[in-house]
Parts: structure tokens; sequence; C-alpha cells
């Protein structure tokens, strides 16, 4: 079940990790999932990231190996110009498969006396 992480949300830093739910939703501030050089082999499923202010997942530290499946993210933000989804500060690896990224980075942005949303999305659809 979703919960409430202080400090960086979930942190993975194990080999052949696989985190999977079916319909489950991680809403919280900051950033949901961080890795470790040791987290080759690991797969998150099933997945709804959302309300990350900072990137929803971070990867600072070389050589960690994660794939998503049939995950979303709606409605995070990435802090000034990081991402609202991934922060790939490393030579890392990641991939995507089945996800749905939608809403990204839709924090109101000024203009004059208005605000004007700014959204995106993307799908990523493999077998």
């Amino acid at each position: 079940r979703g919960r409430n992480f202080r400090g960086g949300g979930i942190y993975v830093n194990r080999p052949n990790v696989l985190i999977e739910c079916d319909g489950c939703t991680l809403d919280l501030a900051g950033t949901h999932f961080r890795f470790g050089s040791e987290a080759k082999g690991v797969t998150i499923r099933g997945l709804s990231l959302m309300g990350a202010s900072t990137s929803s997942l971070l990867f600072h530290e070389d050589g960690a190996e994660v794939t998503f499946e049939d995950c979303t993210w709606i409605n995070n933000s990435g802090l000034k110009d990081d991402g609202a989804v991934a922060d790939l500060n490393s030579t890392s690896s990641v991939s995507f498969y089945r996800c749905e990224i939608s809403d990204s980075k839709q924090r109101p942005l000024r203009f004059g006396s208005t605000n004007a949303f700014v959204g995106s999305s993307l799908i990523i659809r493999n077998a």
C-alpha cells in the first residue's frame, strides 16, 4: 500500500527486487523512489505515482538497472529544470513498458496577472 516516507521516499539498493501492486497509488510529496548502484534487475509494476514535488525517480548513483511496467505518473513536478518523472544524473539504465506519463510539471505559471497551466503527456506502449 501507499505510505508516506520521509527523507526521499523508498530507497532501493538491492539486486532482483520486484515491487508489484495492481491498482496501488503512491501519492507523496518529494521523491517516490531513489535507486542505488546495487539496484540491478529491479522491476516496478502496476503503480500509480503522483504528487512528487521533486522528480518522481532519482538515479544519482551509477549502475542501477530498473524496469517500470504498467505504471502511471500523474500530477508530478520537478524542481526547476529537473524532470517531473525521472532525474538520471548517473550512468544508470531505466526502461518503461506500457507506462503512461500524464500532466507532468503541471504547476501554474504566471503570465502577467493570470495563471496558465502547462501540461504534457506521453504514453509508452511496448509489448
